[in-house]
């Protein structure tokens, strides 16, 4: 199992291009999926609300507001 994924938790270096939608929630459900072997609970409460944001963000863009 890998580390984790500082990006996402705001203190790393962004990727060279920006994920699209789909991306990001994938990327965020593989890290949430790591748990807490790797991530604290204040980190997958941070992780999770990010998921949270992007899936009501899909849903805006493709079934209206």
């Amino acid at each position: 199992m890998s580390g984790k994924n500082a990006w996402l938790l705001g203190s790393g270096d962004p990727p060279p291009r920006q994920p699209s939608i789909h991306e990001m929630i994938s990327l965020l459900e593989a890290e949430l999926a790591k748990g807490d072997a790797v991530y604290t609970p204040a980190e997958l409460k941070q992780l999770a609300t990010k998921l949270s944001e992007y899936r009501d963000h899909l849903r805006v863009l493709t079934q209206g507001g």
